[in-house]
């Protein structure tokens, strides 16, 4: 029996609540609307001596299914206004993706 089923997993991402709606193209496919929990982070990257930045890395969760067939790093997506390219895709073995984006120049 699974812990949860797919309607559960959906209700996370009512706009409603906490999720978004964000564009997702596959590299050379059409465009489709991915409901997600967007984040975007500050990081700090420091070697440990004396360099240190601060980055914003952006990103979002998702159903796994959801992403169109063959997704991957190169692909499109758009969100507030900003265009990004994925990255790279994180399934974690238990039907969401975490998708991690670099904003386009």
């Amino acid at each position: 029996m699974a812990v949860e089923s797919g309607a559960d997993r959906a209700a996370f991402f009512s706009s409603d609540d906490f999720g978004v709606s964000v564009t997702y193209t596959k590299a050379g496919g059409s465009a489709v609307a991915v409901a997600a929990l967007w984040d975007s982070p500050t990081l700090e990257i420091n070697d440990g001596e004396s360099l240190s930045a601060l980055v914003t890395e952006a990103r979002f969760t998702c159903v796994a299914s959801a992403l169109p067939d063959g997704s991957g790093e190169g692909d499109a997506v758009a969100y507030g206004g900003q265009s990004y390219e994925v990255r790279a895709i994180m399934p974690d073995g238990l039907g969401m993706a975490l998708v991690q984006l670099e904003r386009d120049a």
